[in-house]
């Protein structure tokens, strides 16, 4: 795992998650393996009933894999915030591990 707090999978067309101990949860809208991930995904605190959709497109290069990303839908206001969350929480992390392997 590449962050320190929790996270849960039901890794399945229709299942559910939760990372960062609960803080952000949602439900796989779309599996296809070694291509595309596409989640319903919200945090804890946004108005009830209230998703955004995060899309991850992996392409096979030369030298790896390309990794493809759109979050869309979110509430007005927080596109800076969810950017550097992702950055920092995700992709930064990610780097990180993967240096470390």
């Amino acid at each position: 795992m590449f962050t320190v707090s929790s996270a849960k999978i039901d890794a399945r067309e229709g299942g559910t998650f939760s990372v960062f101990d609960g803080h952000i949860i949602g439900r796989i809208l779309e599996l296809v393996p070694d291509k595309r991930i596409v989640e319903a995904w919200r945090v804890v605190d946004w108005p009830q009933g209230v998703y955004s959709i995060a899309r991850f497109d992996l392409e096979p290069k030369e030298t790896g894999t390309q990794l493809n990303f759109a979050h869309i839908g979110f509430p007005e206001g927080l596109k800076e915030h969810l950017a550097d969350g992702w950055q920092l929480h995700y992709w930064d992390a990610l780097k990180k591990y993967f240096e470390g392997h």
